[in-house]
């Protein structure tokens, strides 16, 4: 794929040995961090989900100006242990 996130990455990422909190699905996002998208409110909502809902865990493949943003709010207590977040590659 020239652009975008590869579709590789995101089979790993639900595979049989992605990250996880019980026996739920992992959840994923995967495209251009754009302020509309709410990206940041994806992360909250998860991290409020996961005390209550066993294997909830977000990973999210991202490119875009908001990254930067995102990774602080990952790395906030509330986030840390819900949400990973993955550097697409960039446009070849």
């Amino acid at each position: 794929m020239a652009r975008g996130i590869h579709v590789d990455q995101v089979r790993l990422a639900t595979g049989v040995n992605a990250p996880r909190h019980g026996e739920g699905r992992p959840l994923v996002y995967a495209g251009r961090l754009l302020l509309e998208k709410r990206v940041d409110l994806l992360l909250r909502v998860v991290a409020l989900l996961k005390d209550g809902h066993s294997g909830v865990f977000l990973t999210v493949f991202c490119v875009g100006s908001l990254r930067e943003a995102l990774v602080c709010l990952a790395a906030e207590p509330a986030c840390r242990s819900s949400t990973a977040l993955q550097r697409a590659p960039p446009p070849s």
